[in-house]
């Protein structure tokens, strides 16, 4: 009698992705598929934001979504906020009469987004379940919900943003770095060409079944991005330069980010967000002049600028020269200049009955110049304004008195304050009537109770370090430094924010705060050492960014366990069965191990050439070890062995 181990690569037969936890598969609520998954989360989520969306019908308005609504009715169209989102204001109007429809698109595609980004995210680990809870917490969330109805080019900003990170992790989860001999392995040869080797004296190793997802990929840490991948990547990153002015800033930080940490496909990400760039300037510079879009002549990019020179004045007003003096009583006297002094917001300075609009953005260039002087002359007083007025990107706890999402109530108060927005086409737009009262009633219940505190649901600073955690602490116990390219999102965001910031706006960082809960469930996503045995030494390359399996073959693991007996042969007493528990034909006979060891194959027989070198003899350390498996026992034949269920067979 004896007995065989079959062995093979630690990964399913058919080359698809395996779970990091490796177990059993058990279908469990939400199955194993990933439209299944992807599917109930819109459905939930599409659910908790229809909910919001008849609560705040058509949808909530700022002074900003008012500009938008006015000049698409009026058809006094310019560039002082994007026009990509005021053509979506005037296509709602112009198709359906009012803004309703866009209010409701911009649910269904972040529902949409987030299923995107679970299906994605499930591929890099954690369980199915707190993927789709997560996703459903966040728009259940009143800061999140009720920003996904107002009239905001920052709503699709942040939507980009939730596909961006399904694109970054459909990447992650699609690297196949392949080691040398990568093509023995895709043709299902082992490293002893499917012989015995000393190291397996008495194992027979069958060639594992090749993964055809893994054939024809280069050798060592190179990969190449999936085009599809590559175009949703550049699609998704020109949409944020579209959406916002700050979006360039956000594309350029994530794209190097990218590059750096996914070494092995850096030039194809470089290269989308060239493309990306490439097409907004050319429809901001080329496109939309041709369309017959003005020049706003807005002060809005220089406003930083300007505030800055207030806090500058306000500080050291006998640093400034003449000229500059008399520049700056061009604009507004000094008086106020030092009295509106402000470093969390620039309103005091540039929204006041005193400061004159028209004759800064006359007088934009010489006033850009005196800032230069003032941060030639005191650069730490600029640095600090800017660090100051960035603290809504920084800081979590609360500070300079935070902008939170508009309300409904006072949506009157805004459309009086302007003189434009009395005019009947906005009126026809403009208004809050709820789709039904006892809906309105529990969403402003919900948003009373679930508004404190600050620090947690409305500052985005809070979770973009909570990304950075959950990422960070994921990528350490993986030894896989890519991992932490899921975060680059956030960063970029938070970076792009401390540059340029004029308020403490929550939406500014909205995305960061989706993003920072669409992770948590990373938490919960299992060690590599925990995930079956051999995984240690697939990870070992940490910083270097080498290929996880360089020079060597994957790990092996033990796919089948078959013993062979001959009946009617009784042998002595077994010393592993003293008690006799096994039947006769199960026991081992060393005598029926010589036999069979002499009828294998004359050409699998040991040669000389097969005789392991001292260097390359196995550590112990990377024996199979039953304890490093869930679901596997060892049997009564002996520690040696395993007995194994026959769902593990095809694992």
């Amino acid at each position: 009698m004896a007995h065989g181990v079959v062995t093979g690569p630690a990964g399913p037969a058919d080359g698809s992705a395996e779970s990091d936890d490796r177990r059993p598969h058990r279908p469990g609520w939400l199955g194993g598929s990933p439209a299944r998954l992807g599917g109930l989360t819109f459905g939930l989520t599409q659910a908790v934001l229809l909910f919001w969306w008849a609560a705040r019908y058509p949808g909530l308005f700022s002074p900003d979504s008012l500009d938008h609504v006015w000049q698409a009715t009026t058809g006094n169209w310019n560039t002082h906020h994007p026009v990509s989102y005021t053509g979506l204001v005037w296509l709602s109007v112009r198709l359906t009469g009012g803004i309703g429809w866009l209010t409701l698109v911009q649910t269904t595609a972040l529902a949409a987004g987030l299923a995107y980004a679970v299906t994605g995210l499930r591929r890099i680990g954690g369980p199915a379940w707190a993927w789709t809870t997560a996703a459903v917490v966040v728009v259940a969330l009143p800061p999140v919900g009720t920003f996904t109805v107002c009239v905001w080019k920052d709503v699709p900003f942040v939507v980009c943003h939730v596909f961006l990170l399904g694109t970054v992790a459909r990447m992650l989860a699609a690297r196949r770095p392949e080691a040398t001999g990568a093509q023995d392995r895709a043709r299902g040869v082992g490293p002893d060409g499917g012989r015995p080797s000393r190291g397996n004296a008495g194992t027979v190793v069958r060639p594992a079944a090749p993964a055809p997802r893994a054939a024809g990929r280069p050798a060592g840490n190179t990969w190449r991005m999936p085009w599809e991948l590559l175009g949703a990547l550049a699609a998704e990153l020109t949409l944020s330069c579209l959406f916002r002015q700050n979006g360039f800033v956000v594309a350029a930080i994530v794209t190097v980010l990218l590059a750096l940490l996914l070494r092995g496909t850096a030039l194809r990400i470089l290269l989308a967000g060239v493309v990306a760039a490439t097409v907004a300037l050319l429809t901001n510079w080329a496109l939309l002049p041709a369309l017959g879009v003005r020049d706003s002549e807005s002060i809005v990019a220089y406003e930083a600028f300007l505030a800055d020179l207030a806090i500058g004045y306000a500080e050291r007003p006998a640093d400034f020269p003449a000229a500059d003096l008399a520049l700056l009583t061009k604009v507004a006297p000094l008086s106020h200049w030092r009295q509106s002094a402000d470093c969390y917001t620039v309103d005091s300075t540039v929204y006041h009955p005193d400061f004159d609009r028209s004759a800064a953005a006359a007088h934009h260039e010489d006033l850009l110049s005196a800032w230069w002087r003032l941060v030639r002359r005191s650069p730490e007083t600029v640095l600090a304004a800017r660090i100051c007025r960035g603290s809504i990107a920084w800081r979590p706890t609360p500070a300079g008195g935070l902008r939170a999402n508009p309300t409904a109530w006072a949506l009157p108060t805004y459309l009086e304050r302007d003189p434009r927005f009395q005019r009947p086409e906005v009126l026809a737009v403009a208004y809050s009537r709820p789709l039904a009262e006892p809906v309105s009633d529990v969403a402003d219940e919900l948003s009373s109770r679930v508004g404190q505190p600050e620090w947690l649901l409305w500052r985005g600073a809070t979770w973009a370090y909570l990304a950075y955690l959950t990422v960070g602490l994921l990528a350490w116990r993986r030894r896989d430094r890519a991992v932490l390219a899921l975060a680059t999102l956030s960063l970029g965001n938070q970076l792009s924010v401390l540059a340029v910031n004029n308020a403490q706006a929550a939406r500014y960082m909205a995305a960061p705060f989706v993003l920072g809960v669409l992770l948590l469930p990373l938490l919960a996503a299992r060690h590599p050492d925990r995930a079956g045995p051999g995984a240690r030494a697939a990870n070992r390359a940490w910083w270097t960014g080498a290929s996880a399996g360089a020079g060597g073959e994957p790990p092996l693991r033990v796919t089948d366990l078959t013993v062979v007996g001959e009946p009617g042969i009784a042998g002595p007493a077994d010393p592993l069965d003293p008690d006799h528990r096994l039947g006769p034909a199960s026991r081992l006979d060393p005598a029926d191990q010589l036999a069979r060891a002499d009828q294998l194959d004359p050409a699998d027989r040991f040669h000389p050439s097969d005789q392991l070198e001292p260097d390359r003899r196995p550590d112990w350390t990377d024996q199979v070890d039953a304890g490093d498996e869930p679901g596997l026992r060892p049997p009564p034949i002996g520690p040696a062995e395993w007995w194994t269920d026959s769902a593990d067979r095809y694992r």
